[in-house]
């Protein structure tokens, strides 16, 4: 007698050997350690400065390397210039200093020993020109203050119009033979001036609990 095979039970069997196939072709994105996002004021239509903060595990020491901070639609960053916009490496992956800041230029074509910066649209993109000093090592803190809060920043991000929660993420390009490494984090905004917020951070094992003013 012969045994009749479940359909369901083939289409089962070759959804696991496909799975096996495939899952080892398959890469993911490194989270970054202890990414955390500060923000002056959580106030609606409020600029203010922000201070990103988190440590790279495979550090920036390639030609072309880019960071990228990518904000929600909402938050306005037209009157954002490089100018406005610091870049500096902890001496560990403590984030407590003391920092060492990179020399900063407009654009996305460095000279030797700095990094270049774009602000575009909702993403503002650091490129780096892969020289000593430019390099940023591997399981390092890494800084980014965008504000007046910045050595010679005049202009601030101005918050989203309407109270909600928005995404500030940030993620380091991948190069071959690399993952790539990214932070994810919802901000409240708020339409009163005082707010005490919890902000959902990717990798950093609890939330960040952050009061201002």
């Amino acid at each position: 007698m012969h045994t009749r095979r479940s359909p369901l039970l083939n289409a089962t069997s070759l959804v696991l050997c496909l799975g096996l196939i495939l899952i080892p072709l398959m890469t993911w994105a490194g989270v970054f350690p202890d990414y955390r996002v500060a923000l002056g004021s959580h106030a609606a239509s409020t600029a203010t400065n922000h201070t990103i903060e988190f440590v790279t595990r495979q550090g920036l020491t390639v030609a072309a390397h880019t960071l990228e901070v990518r904000y929600a639609s909402g938050f306005s960053l037209t009157s954002v210039a490089f100018s406005d916009i610091d870049l500096a490496m902890d001496n560990d992956s403590a984030c407590n200093g003391p920092w060492t800041d990179k020399a900063l230029e407009s654009g996305a074509s460095p000279s030797a020993d700095a990094w270049g910066v774009a602000v575009s649209g909702q993403t503002i993109t650091f490129t780096s020109s892969a020289t000593a000093t430019a390099d940023i090592a591997a399981n390092r803190c890494v800084q980014i203050q965008i504000g007046t809060n910045a050595t010679s920043g005049t202009n601030r991000i101005v918050n989203p119009g309407a109270a909600g929660s928005y995404e500030i993420d940030v993620v380091r390009g991948r190069d071959t033979g690399e993952n790539g490494e990214q932070g994810m984090a919802s901000i409240a905004i708020a339409s009163t001036p005082t707010v005490t917020i919890s902000a959902t951070v990717s990798g950093s094992g609890s939330p960040a609990s952050l009061s201002t003013p």
